[in-house]
């Protein structure tokens, strides 16, 4: 081996470029041009000095040097003396490459990235693009090879297709985790020289498990693997989590979420890169997995039902304290969306309001979610007096129409509340007009009613044409009912029953009246202004000192005060039978809250009595006495008073005064009561301006009194008054042919504690049904019985 270093200069070599006979060796301070036509003998022909030269390039009789602060061109067309040409100050290259007409350059530190110009004209190097690696660094060496540019900017491989110079493009990149110092191209193999890893042979393209990403991305950019498809065996290949779903190849579940990647995108249809998909506050696992509150919901859907609301709101946080159905957009089945209900402050959770009409505009609920309108405020536009919604839902605007030729114009109907499009309304076979004339009910089946009591229930009246609201329509004194039993026209005046009927009548009458006044006296109780009954609790030693008897004394002197009770006044026996006997027998118990009466065990019972009896207990406390004290027996500070025994005239007032307003409250609550056959607990705390606590002790009073008689619904809300009651349990026992309490409880929407009252009521029907039978077939014996009438 020839070692040349020697004998041509001392400096280190960086780079050599041979074009035969030339040979150019360039060191850090010139470049040298040596003639090897004979090896063994190099002949050295000059050098050019240079700065800290860092690459060449060499083309036919010129030569492309690169230093520390230009890029120069030589003249070698005479080697022995080289001519610069052009000096171009741009670029500082360490490494240089010519294609044709192109040169390519390496810029470092001031210019980095990598370079295009256009030498078809040494003389004047123009400039045509610049590409800037993924590090955003310097470019230290590069390959051109077939229009792709390897480019190396530590510790990174750029592939750049250069096939148009003005218009560089990344096909891709990998990281190699190390330096590169060199590298070259030979077909689809990198050979890479690495600063300190020593070398490596790359393939470009083999794509060893056919994922669609090339190995050497694989082991040096993703660190996936490259002989397994699926590196973390979710079930999708590495190169579709790279390129389609930018998920995480290396991570079977890549949002932390529970489901692995592969079910999200095969089977759910979930987003892989976030727990919540939908963002409805539920992880998509929940949604499709384990359910909350036992509801699998989509999770894909923030509303999985699309009744307006989110899951998240129907199962925990709720929308004005309703928890809905998240499945089901009509939680209580009326018909009506949850999200419908809820936006016009309906229930969501009970059927009772789709037959409602809060706006009065003779729409139910649910007839104006059919028609989407606003169930809460009614409006009339056109002035015809008719609802626009009512119209929108039957499609009438005339108000003088008569669609159902029912001798009823729309606005009647409308009036009425009837349907427009049909004659009978309510399927009693009565047809709305006679209904709506003689004073029946349009809107219920009440065919087998007695409006005027005469014995004939409507539907006769109806077919038989007497006026069932009047007993006696041609007023010949006898009763509808008693004439047609008796074979006598209704309708005829001067043809009636004999007389002796008008006295049978007039003496069950008087039997009738006499009775009612027995039972009053015996009870003493009337029917609408009952009295109020006064229980005073206290203890033994107070009774002088509190003026027991001089308080009842003057409570008794109260018109609405029937009487009051106090033991040393009215026992006559054992005291826990007087207890027993008189405590329930009153409405207000007034306790006198003494240190000896917290302590008095009658005292005690009597306050349990009269809270198990539902009687409003006042404390009078005696103003020694802290109100702290009195709260072991859970006495109300508000109901209260203040005794003051230096001025007990004041006390005695104020229960006056609680006493006045608690008969004028039981007496507004009876008239409200009296006006609709079913009232709700909200309507009555609007119009009254009481507590929903009061309201029910109040009801309680009152049937206590036999003032009222009824039930509550279902869901506790609303007071149905005993003829709807009894009504409800009759129709539904006919029309849907069962007789299970529980049946008919529910579809009544009566609450479970009415069972008895149900099975009374269907006693009853039973009853008079058999008596009925029985008097029918009486009726047939005799018509039977008859001789026929002669020719």
């Amino acid at each position: 081996m020839y070692d040349a270093g020697q004998a041509v200069t001392q400096a280190t070599w960086s780079t050599i470029v041979i074009r035969d006979p030339l040979l150019f060796i360039l060191t850090a301070p010139e470049l040298l041009i040596l003639n090897v036509s004979n090896p063994l003998a190099p002949t050295k022909l000059s050098s050019v000095p240079g700065s800290y030269l860092t690459g060449v390039a060499v083309q036919g009789d010129l030569v492309y040097l690169g230093d520390q602060f230009q890029t120069s061109v030589l003249n070698i067309s005479n080697p022995a003396l080289p001519v610069g040409i052009h000096v171009n100050t741009s670029y500082w290259s360490p490494r240089l490459s010519i294609e044709d007409d192109l040169l390519y350059l390496s810029g470092y530190f001031g210019a980095y990235g990598f370079h295009i110009a256009n030498i078809s004209d040494p003389t004047n190097i123009a400039h045509i693009a610049s590409y800037s690696p993924t590090t955003g660094g310097s470019v230290r060496t590069f390959v051109v090879d077939a229009g792709l540019a390897y480019i190396c900017s530590d510790p990174k491989l750029d592939i750049v297709n250069v096939s148009d110079p003005f218009n560089p493009e990344l096909l891709g990149d990998s990281a190699f985790g190390a330096w590169i110092s060199d590298l070259t191209v030979q077909g689809n193999y990198i050979y890479a020289a690495y600063s300190v890893e020593g070398f490596k042979i790359i393939s470009i393209d083999e794509d060893t498990d056919f994922d669609g990403i090339i190995d050497y991305r694989e082991v040096y950019e993703f660190n996936t693997n490259p002989t397994s498809a699926d590196s973390d065996q979710d079930g999708i290949p590495d190169g579709a989590e790279l390129n389609t779903y930018n998920t995480n190849p290396l991570d079977v579940d890549s949002d932390s979420d529970g489901l692995s990647d592969g079910s999200e995108i095969l089977t759910y249809g979930t987003d892989p890169k976030t727990n919540d998909t939908d963002t409805d506050g539920i992880y998509d696992q929940e949604e499709v997995l384990y359910g909350v509150d036992g509801y699998i919901t989509d999770p894909n859907l923030a509303d999985t039902d699309g009744d307006g609301i989110d899951d998240l709101e129907e199962l925990l946080l709720g929308i004005d304290t309703f928890i809905t159905n998240p499945i089901s957009n009509d939680t209580d089945g009326d018909g009506m969306a949850d999200g419908w209900e809820v936006q016009y402050n309906l229930t969501p959770t009970s059927g009772l309001d789709a037959s409602q009409d809060p706006d009065g505009d003779k729409v139910t609920n649910l007839q104006e979610f059919g028609i989407t309108s606003n169930p809460t405020t009614a409006f009339d536009n056109d002035s015809d007096l008719m609802a626009d919604d009512w119209e929108l839902f039957y499609l009438i605007d005339n108000p003088l129409a008569d669609n159902d030729s029912d001798n009823l114009n729309a606005l009647e109907e409308f009036t009425a509340g009837t349907n427009p499009l049909s004659n009978d309304t309510d399927a009693d076979l009565m047809d709305d007009y006679w209904e709506v004339t003689y004073g029946c009910n349009p809107l219920i089946n009440d065919a087998l009613g007695d409006l005027d009591n005469d014995d004939l229930i409507n539907l006769q009246e109806y077919y038989i044409g007497t006026n069932p609201s009047v007993s006696d329509t041609d007023g010949d004194g006898f009763k509808d009912g008693l004439e047609v039993s008796s074979g006598t026209d209704p309708l005829d005046k001067t043809d009636h029953p004999p007389n002796i009927y008008l006295i049978i009548i007039m003496v069950i009458i008087i039997v009738g009246v006499i009775a009612a006044l027995l039972y009053l006296r015996a009870t003493g109780r009337i029917w609408r202004k009952a009295p109020i009954n006064v229980f005073i609790s206290h203890a033994i030693p107070d009774y002088e000192t509190h003026k027991v008897k001089e308080l009842a004394e003057h409570i008794s002197h109260k018109k609405p005060v029937n009487r009051s009770f106090h033991c040393e006044e009215d026992l006559q026996f054992n005291i826990d039978e007087w207890m027993e006997q008189t405590v329930p027998l009153s409405q207000i118990m007034i306790f006198i809250a003494t240190e000896n009466s917290l302590k008095s065990k009658d005292c005690a019972k009597e306050l349990r009595l009269a809270r198990k009896n539902n009687l409003f207990v006042v404390p009078l406390k005696d103003i020694k006495l802290p109100w702290e004290k009195l709260s072991k027996l859970k006495l109300s500070r508000e109901l209260g008073f203040n005794y003051n025994l230096a001025d007990h005239s004041k006390a005695f007032e104020d229960v006056s005064t609680y006493i006045d307003k608690f008969k004028a409250d039981l007496d507004k609550l009876y008239v409200e009561l009296r006006k609709s056959k079913t009232v709700s607990i909200q309507m009555l705390e609007r119009s009254l301006d009481l507590s929903e606590n009061q309201i029910r002790k109040l009801i309680n009073t009152l049937e206590r009194n036999n003032q009222v008689k009824g039930a509550w619904s279902i869901d506790n809300h609303y007071y149905i008054s005993e003829n709807e009651v009894n009504h409800r349990v009759k129709s539904i026992n006919e029309l849907h042919l069962t007789d299970s309490i529980e049946e008919i409880l529910k579809k009544a929407e009566l609450h479970p504690d009415y069972k008895g009252r149900v099975e009374e009521i269907l006693k009853s029907k039973q009853k008079t049904k058999i008596k009925n039978q029985e008097a029918a077939s009486l009726d047939a014996m005799k018509i039977k019985g008859k001789p026929k009438a002669k020719n």
